[in-house]
Parts: C-alpha cells; sequence; structure tokens
C-alpha cells in the first residue's frame, strides 16, 4: 500500500519502485529526492520498473550497481541531476525493454564516449538519451543496430557529429520513432545511409542539425513514414519525386532550407 512501491500480488516480491518527483503537468525539475542512491536496492531481487527520474541528485554519477539488477526491464533516471560517465554497467541489464537516460539540454552532465555497452541490451525497445553528451562518440549506428526489437530511439540534442552509412545488414525492422534533431552532423544525408533502410518509419526528426546537400531520391523507401521534420538544415536542390512514395506521409516540415 506504500505509494511508489509495486508488489506482486501472489509472491509479495516488490516489482516497481517509483520515487518521480514530477509534479503533474510540469515540465522542469522538481527535485525532491536526492543524496545518494543506497546499494540495497540490491536486495529486491525481483525488481522489474525503477523510476528514479525528476530528481535532484546533484550531479552525482549513475551508480555502477544498478547493472547489477539483472531482473530490470524498465530503468528511467531521466532528468534527475545525475552527471558523470554512464556507467558501462548498464550493459549487463540484459532483460531491459526501455531505457531513458534524458537529461537537461543546457547541462550535458551525462555523458558516454562510446555506445557499445549499448549494444548489449538485445531485448531494448525504447531507447532516450536526449541531451546526453555523446559527441565522442564514433559508430553510434552500428551500435543502434545490435538492437532489432528497438522501435523507438530519441538521441536528440546529443552533440552527434557523423552520418554513418548503412551497415551491410539493416537490423532495425521495428524502428518506428527516430528523433535525432539538434546534432552537429554538418554533413549530407546521402543515399546509402541507415536511415533509408527502415520499412516501419513513422516519424523521422532531424530538424537544426546542419545537414547538408539534396533529399536523396532513397526516401521514397519510407512507405510508413507519417511525420518528417527536416526543418532548420541546409537542405538544397529540388524535392526528389520518390517523395510522393510517401503514402501515409500527414506532416512535412521542410522550412528554413534553400530548397529550389
Amino acid at each position: 500500500r506504500w505509494s511508489g512501491v509495486q508488489c506482486n500480488n501472489q509472491t509479495g516480491h516488490v516489482v516497481m519502485l517509483q520515487i518521480n518527483s514530477k509534479a503533474p503537468g510540469a515540465n522542469e525539475f522538481v527535485g525532491t529526492v536526492g543524496g545518494e542512491v543506497s546499494s540495497s536496492l540490491l536486495a529486491l531481487r525481483h525488481l522489474q520498473a525503477l523510476d528514479l527520474s525528476w530528481n535532484n541528485f546533484g550531479g552525482r554519477p549513475i551508480p555502477e550497481f544498478i547493472g547489477a539488477i539483472t531482473s530490470l526491464r524498465y530503468l528511467d533516471l531521466s532528468y534527475s541531476n545525475f552527471g558523470g560517465r554512464i556507467p558501462p554497467h548498464l550493459g549487463n541489464l540484459s532483460n531491459l525493454l526501455e531505457l531513458t537516460l534524458s537529461n537537461s539540454e543546457a547541462s550535458q552532465s551525462l555523458y558516454s564516449p562510446d555506445l557499445a555497452w549499448v549494444s548489449r541490451l538485445g531485448k531494448l525497445q525504447s531507447l532516450s538519451m536526449y541531451g546526453v553528451n555523446l559527441s565522442t562518440v564514433i559508430d553510434w549506428a552500428h551500435a543502434i543496430n545490435m538492437l532489432p526489437s528497438l522501435s523507438d530511439l530519441d538521441l536528440s540534442s546529443c552533440g552527434l557529429q557523423n552520418i554513418i552509412p548503412a551497415p551491410s545488414h539493416v537490423n532495425l525492422t521495428s524502428l518506428e520513432y527516430l528523433y535525432l534533431s539538434s546534432n552537429s552532423f554538418y554533413s549530407p544525408l546521402g543515399a546509402k545511409n541507415l536511415f533509408w533502410n527502415l520499412p516501419s518509419l513513422q516519424s523521422f526528426f532531424m530538424s537544426d542539425s546542419g545537414i547538408q546537400g539534396p533529399i536523396p531520391d532513397t526516401i521514397g523507401n519510407l512507405t510508413s513514414l507519417q511525420y518528417l521534420n527536416l526543418y532548420n538544415n541546409s537542405i538544397t536542390g529540388p524535392l526528389p519525386s520518390t517523395i510522393g512514395n510517401l503514402k501515409k506521409i500527414q506532416t512535412l516540415q521542410l522550412m528554413n532550407n534553400f530548397i529550389s
């Protein structure tokens, strides 16, 4: 009966711990909970969901021991003023379905030099790292391509600097939502990039990311696309005729470019 604690009705084991301090309707830090996260959480061997979002942990690093709670399926540490390097130990959470590490865009106090640890989360369906500093990550697309069940990916405002050509075999056949806005690509989309091989993609946001050159004909491959947002870039040239293949498109945002 404790608020924020859910138990299994049959076994009595604690399966969810939700110490979430976001006020209803608010979109800012509330910061009710802080201090040091106790390793006594390891005693909750059947814990499936841990939500510590919208708190204020004073820039402390995410505890490495969270990577040992291998029963976790849902982990949300977003907007809680964690800082420092994201521990690669989180890659041990092989049962994880959703991982939310979004951070305040202004601080970018959380960072990860690579995403190799993410590639080990084979069951992951949703990954949000909005505002996490990934500016030194080189092979982000190849790491993400190791997640065949992924349907929702948010790497907006992460300082990503390179668009990577598609791997020889694209595993992301389930990806429906892709958010890559406000990065630092400063390069063309290109005809052989990962994005054009995503058959289930419904929403694609890559605004304000320095995209240059024309939109390639391969955009016509995204026949499931409903929302396309490429505004505030340096896109040039005419729109390809293959954009007519996007029969399900509902919203098309291309303003603030140099389309002829």
